[in-house]
């Protein structure tokens, strides 16, 4: 493999009077970029080739986050998974288990989206009237996604 991406560079450079971007040529031919930056490093120890240093920054979404922009912040799903009547506590938990459910419940009671109502005899949640400032802040993240809970 080493072999084929020196050859296929040495190509790309003779053809085109140098190589711009190791990872514009690496993908244009399906190489892994670690690989053909190694392969650069090695024909430039050889004095084969001349390089230098580009950064590139790019800003992507973690796992987490992108979820968050999926679904809604934890809060929201919280939220928008409570129907008019309340939800009991119990079905709350079962439906979120785990951090997006304790995180999403702690926000959305702090932000006053949510309450807990004892008047029936059992916990509780019950909404409250909120408006949705997310949606325009999830569209300039991540343009083209959907709307959360419509």
């Amino acid at each position: 493999m080493a072999a084929d991406i020196e050859t296929a560079l040495l190509r790309h450079i003779d053809a085109h009077n140098g190589c711009d971007d190791s990872g514009d040529f690496a993908a244009s031919l399906g190489f892994d970029h670690l690989a053909v930056v190694g392969t650069i490093k090695s024909l430039q120890s050889s004095e084969m080739i001349a390089s230098k240093e580009i950064d590139h920054f790019k800003w992507c979404l973690t796992e987490e986050a992108a979820a968050y922009v999926a679904q809604g912040s934890p809060e929201a799903q919280v939220f928008n998974s409570i129907p008019a009547e309340g939800l009991p506590m119990a079905e709350l938990k079962a439906k979120f288990p785990g951090e997006v459910g304790d995180v999403g419940l702690k926000q959305a009671m702090q932000a006053k989206w949510v309450a807990t109502d004892k008047s029936s005899g059992e916990l509780k949640v019950v909404r409250k009237a909120v408006e949705d400032l997310s949606a325009g802040q999830r569209a300039q993240v991540c343009p083209g996604a959907r709307e959360v809970g419509n």
